[in-house]
């Protein structure tokens, strides 16, 4: 690639799942890919990891627009993104029910737009178990707050099981 870049996306997708996703298709639909940091059909994202890629135009007048789709075990998620000449970037993602895609956007720069794209396990909005299952809360003691300056003796060896941060340091 050579010559001025008029417009550019860079995309950091976080793979915040627990396994690999795989990339099933790619394109650069307005423009091309910058020098090395096109993603290619193959490439796994292994599970807990990020990756970036940029599209960019390097055209008068021309934007660019480009998509990544990637395989899981659970189904397919794509990432698209338009960056047109003039007017607003527009991403799009698609994900399967069991997945989510969380992003965000900077657009200080207008030119050179950076997406974050996360994906992430769907959580539960409630408890699978009843509180008679988890048992009185009473049952649970708050953790000792530590305060500034509290000398404890290395190593632990001589804390006492039950011991507060008060009766140590005394």
């Amino acid at each position: 690639m050579a010559g001025q870049i008029y417009r550019s996306v860079k995309v950091v997708v976080q793979n915040s799942t627990n396994e690999n996703l795989t990339i099933q298709g790619v394109a650069a639909l307005v423009g091309q890919w910058a020098d090395k940091m096109a993603p290619t059909q193959g490439f796994v994202l292994a599970q807990q990891t990020a990756a970036e890629w940029m599209s960019v135009s390097t055209e008068l007048c021309v934007g660019t627009s480009a998509f990544v789709r990637f395989g899981s075990s659970r189904g397919y998620l794509t990432i698209r993104w338009s960056q047109p000449w003039m007017g607003p970037f527009r991403p799009t993602v698609e994900a399967v029910p069991d997945l989510t895609i969380d992003s965000t956007i900077d657009n200080t720069n207008p030119d050179a737009v950076v997406l974050l794209a996360t994906i992430s396990d769907c959580r539960r909005t409630t408890n699978p178990r009843s509180d008679a299952e988890l048992g009185p809360a009473s049952d649970v003691k708050p953790t000792p707050e530590v305060k500034p300056g509290l000398k404890l003796p290395k190593g632990g060896a001589d804390v006492k099981p039950g011991a507060t941060p008060e009766t140590v340091a005394g």
